[in-house]
């Protein structure tokens, strides 16, 4: 995959953030000047606890969501993805004269390039792109992902993300997953914003690319973020917008092979 592809890619992964309606509302203003920062283990209970906790999180069986990728000076794509519990998804991105397709059904991944009047160019995903397809192919949000790693992620400081409250949570490299800062929301405790640098190749100087989640939505009782922006290096690169999402459709587990 292009690393434009793999920006996509794990764009698209991450869209889906579980939660359900919060049970205690933080103050809408960051007036956090005598508040002590809760300790990671705290912070990831209260996430569950705001996700109306394991047992609802586990009865979310699927989600197909539907939307459209804007490219800052490069137009737009539209975009089919659907993910089923554990780890099972097909993501469809149609742009104006070919469409690409990535799916895995939780242990082999794959690549399908598809165009008018030529054949279809299938490519089985391995080693890095492999291992890259599978650990971002859990239907858990981002931070959900910590589970029982405490002494892996950092909360820091309370910050302001675009105008609202959150927290700053740090992540040790050791944790296993793509990024480096996280930002909850005080409000509902979904992320609101992720950050990690990454360089084309050993030479290059690392980029910092930051994405911010909002315009929250629900479906089936679940929260997810309606629009998502990206900013690679200071400057906005593309937006994700989601137009529609369905929960618990059944889905056969054909439909994730190849």
């Amino acid at each position: 995959m292009s690393v434009y592809n793999i920006i996509v890619f794990r764009a698209l992964l991450a869209l889906l953030l579980f939660s359900v309606p919060h049970i205690a509302c933080a103050e809408s203003s960051l007036d956090t000047i005598n508040q002590e920062l809760p300790s990671a283990e705290e912070i990831y209970s209260s996430y569950i606890e705001h996700n109306g906790g394991r047992a609802n999180l586990a009865a979310l069986n699927s989600l197909i969501a539907r939307g459209r990728i804007e490219v800052e000076e490069a137009g737009s794509c539209t975009f089919k993805i659907t993910r089923k519990q554990p780890n099972k998804f097909r993501q469809k991105v149609d742009y104006v004269n070919y469409t690409t397709e990535t799916l895995s059904n939780g242990k082999q991944a794959w690549t399908v390039v598809s165009s008018p009047n030529r054949e279809d160019k299938v490519v089985e995903l391995v080693g890095d792109k492999l291992s890259d397809a599978l650990a971002n192919s859990s239907m858990n949000g981002p931070f959900i992902r910590l589970a029982g790693q405490y002494e892996k992620f950092h909360p820091e400081a309370f910050e302001d993300v675009r105008g609202k409250p959150a927290i700053r949570v740090e992540i040790d490299p050791s944790a296993g997953v793509y990024y480096d800062t996280v930002w909850l929301s005080t409000e509902h405790f979904q992320e609101v914003k992720l950050a990690y640098s990454n360089a084309s190749d050993e030479a290059a100087e690392p980029i910092e690319t930051e994405i911010y989640f909002s315009n929250f939505d629900k479906k089936a009782g679940v929260y997810y973020a309606k629009e998502i922006d990206y900013v690679v290096g200071g400057l906005p690169t593309r937006t994700i917008y989601i137009d529609r999402v369905r929960a618990n459709v059944g889905v056969f587990d054909s439909y994730f092979e190849k």
